[in-house]
């Protein structure tokens, strides 16, 4: 019997957060303003802190350093309710932190400092926790450049062996592998779920109906491509389509609304569901993400996201 829901796999830092940005900030002194704000951060962090308040037995399996950053995001981590048992930890790295700039209208712009995700390689999996989940999330592939490509085919081929379903979603191509990088192991993926300007970075493509035909001809099986506000182009084995965005009023910050989704989305069909009911579930999910400060501070729950599909959308 399987122990937890979903190991949630990759990019574990520290995010320091201004909001009401204006890039005028640059061109004076000192700026004094009230929204400065820390949280947990990194796409496998968001995951799984959100899947973690959704209900489910979750694992976060990242390195981080031991060092007064590490100290602040593993006090986050725990006070969101994770476990530690496959967390990573070593004194040669450093513990990243990112500054996000969000302004009014809620976009964002991100600077990251390189350290211990460019150090999680094969030996950090914790491939006994992956043998006792449900599911694995990669969150996200070419974001800790050490696991490309032997270590994420390791994890996702244990995770096929023990029947886990598997997720994984993308991040900047810091190699310039393209579509190479994902050949050896993208038919290890029941779904590939990209956002649109990744997705077509490494395909070379702008049309979202090419990005998809481009991810399927290397072996993907089914490919979810995230449009934004715009929505979702699906290619799947019980579905293929577009699905709208979701309007739920004033934006605050967009940062970590592509994890929402992958959080959502892997509840959903961890609960049963089908792709198309999944994805609008995600999707509703990404949206409400965006009315709160932080990437994985919007109180999620399946009557939450409910209530707000009940209101339709845009």
């Amino acid at each position: 019997m399987k122990q937890i829901d979903c190991l949630c796999l990759g990019i574990s830092l520290l995010d320091l957060t201004i909001s009401g940005f204006d890039v005028d900030f640059f061109n004076r002194d000192n700026v004094p303003i009230d929204g400065i704000y820390s949280f947990a951060g990194g796409d496998a962090t968001n995951q799984a802190i959100i899947l973690n308040r959704m209900g489910l037995d979750i694992q976060l399996n990242a390195l981080i350093g031991k060092d007064d950053i590490a100290d602040v995001l593993t006090a986050k981590l725990m006070h969101n309710g994770l476990s530690l048992k496959s967390l990573r930890t070593s004194e040669e790295v450093k513990t990243s932190i990112s500054i996000i700039f969000v302004k009014d209208n809620g976009k964002r712009n991100i600077i990251s400092q390189r350290g211990n995700n460019y150090e999680f390689d094969e030996t950090h999996i914790d491939f006994k926790a992956i043998k006792n989940a449900r599911a694995l999330s990669i969150g996200s592939i070419y974001g800790c450049i050490k696991l490309e490509p032997n270590g994420i085919k390791k994890a996702l081929k244990a995770a096929k062996e023990n029947g886990a379903t598997t997720f994984a979603d993308l991040a900047e191509d810091k190699r310039n592998e393209k579509l190479n990088g994902l050949k050896s192991y993208i038919n290890l993926i029941d779904y590939f779920i990209p956002s649109y300007d990744q997705a077509s970075d490494i395909t070379g493509e702008t049309e979202p109906e090419k990005i998809i035909k481009r991810i399927k001809n290397i072996g993907a099986r089914n490919a979810i491509l995230k449009l934004g506000e715009t929505g979702l182009l699906i290619d799947t084995e019980d579905f293929k389509g577009h699905i709208n965005g979701f309007k739920t009023g004033k934006i605050v910050d967009t940062t970590g609304a592509g994890d929402a989704f992958l959080a959502c989305f892997i509840y959903s069909i961890l609960d049963g569901n089908g792709v198309k009911k999944a994805a609008e579930f995600a999707a509703c999910g990404a949206a409400v993400s965006c009315k709160f400060m932080g990437a994985n501070t919007a109180p999620l729950s399946m009557e939450l996201i409910n209530d707000y599909m009940k209101k339709g959308h845009g």
